[in-house]
């Protein structure tokens, strides 16, 4: 079955290509890249998990040559490589994403940089979060999180009804400059699992577009009560048919 729908897949790239191509896409020559290597971590009915966590927001954790870590990547390699080039860059950037995860222990370290660029990193504990912002530098940087006192003291009756469960763990991430990348090389905390559906919101908003659906904007902007799935590229966003494909696929 799997091998079946690889093909599938893999079909449905190429007939993309071909549509793609015959409307002047700029780069669709590119559309079908060669396999994926193994070690590249794709998500299973638009989730991505690895490490005991969920990246959320995320298509792929890649391996870059030369480089530590895995590279969040917001669409899959074969649609970013056959969209315009200044989007191509911007779907580098991890703006939107978050990793998220349940944790037994109040303790939790991860570990990420970002070799072509800052950027910040803040937690959440379902909608409460937290006033310290992190920068991730070039080099590999291990940030601890300890879960807030007072909201584990709070009773169970006062915990439910949340769109985000206080259980839930979100850390998320932003590029400071528009090339910013985010590696993750790995977390450290007793019993992480990824969060439930019934932990999450029932509603994802996805965004594309350009300025206003890209970066801090979209941060600012849409509704706190739902999850967000971030594919804006500013000054970049164009009706491309593979990367329509691809964000009308996300959950």
């Amino acid at each position: 079955m799997k091998r079946e729908a690889e093909m599938e897949r893999r079909t449905f790239l190429q007939a993309s290509a071909l549509t793609a191509a015959s409307q002047g896409i700029a780069g669709a020559s590119f559309c079908v890249a060669a396999e994926s290597p193994a070690d590249v971590i794709t998500g299973v009915d638009g989730r991505v998990v690895h490490a005991d966590v969920e990246f959320h927001g995320v298509s792929e954790l890649r391996p870059v040559e030369g480089l530590s870590g895995l590279r969040l990547q917001r669409i899959p390699e074969s649609v970013r490589l056959a969209i315009n080039g200044k989007a191509a860059g911007r779907m580098l950037a991890p703006d939107g994403t978050e990793i998220r995860f349940v944790s037994d222990s109040p303790e939790v370290e991860v570990t990420l940089s970002s070799p072509t660029g800052d950027c910040d990193l803040i937690a959440f504990w379902g909608g409460f979060q937290d006033v310290e912002r992190h920068a991730i530098g070039s080099q590999p940087k291990t940030v601890k999180f300890v879960y807030p006192e007072r909201l584990a003291q709070l009773r169970p009756e006062f915990r439910r009804g949340y769109s985000f469960s206080p259980d839930v763990w979100r850390l998320t991430l932003m590029g400071k400059r528009k090339d910013a990348t985010l590696h993750f090389h790995e977390i450290r905390g007793r019993g992480l699992r990824p969060p439930k559906p019934e932990e999450l919101p029932s509603i994802t908003y996805l965004a594309y577009g350009t300025s206003i659906t890209d970066g801090l904007s979209m941060d600012l902007t849409h509704p706190g009560d739902c999850g967000m799935i971030q594919i804006g590229a500013n000054l970049a966003s164009k009706i491309e048919p593979l990367l329509a494909t691809a964000a009308g696929g996300r959950g």
